[in-house]
């Protein structure tokens, strides 16, 4: 049970993670292109 928990709190942060870093990359094209 504690193992589920922390297996999908584990998968909630990641695709924060994820979404944080895509965020930043594209600033990053959008900068590199303007």
């Amino acid at each position: 049970m504690v193992t589920l928990v922390i297996y999908g709190i584990l998968q909630i942060w990641g695709t924060f993670i994820m979404q944080e870093t895509y965020k930043g990359f594209d600033y990053l094209v959008a900068f590199l292109v303007a």
